[in-house]
């Protein structure tokens, strides 16, 4: 689509009723608590802080997928990790240097968007701080490299994925996955659903040392395919319009 983002139609089949079910056990699992911090902030597993006045426009996300239990549920989250890896593989044959800076994948969670929620223009490379505005309260993002997004449902209407500096515009189809850059080359942002509830599951390719237990070794599924330095080619990333 331009500019490193790279949509894959049809890449997971969803059946809708196992979807329903999945989402109930995600919704039952996770009660998704909200953590005060201080009476006009909460804050949230990324220790990021929000005004609470903004709560009701902020989605929801269920980080807790590992306490699932059931069959389906747990082989349903396995077949969205396979699908996004194979994404990966074709990722990297169009920007092969993405090889190299690929080494991990966080473990996923799901997002929600209900009527009137939405999230702003952002980069995927931000960090928070603590309260003084100084110490970072979590630094794990600035080694993010990709962000990826699996659209589990188009049950709904609003909801867009929008690139504000490119104009490209995203329409969540059930079973496509985009992928694009972590840093301001992919500032994006998710226009407000107005009807019905709109699900995702994300999560994030990145590099170097990292202590945290959720992410997880990626750098065989892309190691394998056979491109050097010297075999790589020019990939124009797209063309800035005004």
């Amino acid at each position: 689509m331009g500019n490193g983002i790279v949509k894959f139609d049809n890449a997971l089949d969803i059946d809708g009723g196992k979807l329903r079910d999945f989402i109930s056990s995600v919704e039952t699992t996770d009660k998704n608590e909200i953590v005060k911090d201080g009476d006009d902030y909460i804050l949230t597993d990324g220790k990021y802080r929000i005004p609470s006045s903004h709560v009701s426009m902020t989605p929801k996300r269920f980080t807790e997928l590992y306490k699932l239990e059931k069959q389906d549920d747990v082989e349903f989250i396995e077949k969205i990790k396979e699908t996004i890896n194979a994404c990966l593989v074709e990722y990297c044959k169009i920007f092969p240097i993405v090889i190299e800076n690929v080494r991990w994948v966080t473990n996923g969670y799901i997002i929600k968007y209900e009527n009137g929620q939405y999230i702003g223009a952002h980069s995927d490379c931000n960090i928070a701080y603590q309260s003084d505005g100084v110490t970072p309260a979590n630094s794990l993002p600035m080694q993010n490299i990709l962000t990826c997004g699996l659209f589990l449902n188009d049950d709904f209407t609003g909801g867009e994925l929008h690139y504000r500096p490119w104009s490209i515009t995203v329409r969540p189809k059930s079973g496509s996955v985009v992928i694009y850059p972590s840093s301001y080359l992919g500032c994006h942002e998710v226009y407000p659903v107005t009807d019905g509830a709109r699900y995702a599951y994300l999560c994030w390719f990145g590099h170097g040392e990292t202590q945290d237990s959720s992410t997880q070794s990626v750098f065989n599924t892309v190691k394998n395919i056979g491109m050097t330095n010297s075999e790589q080619k020019y990939v124009p990333v797209g063309i800035v319009s005004n």
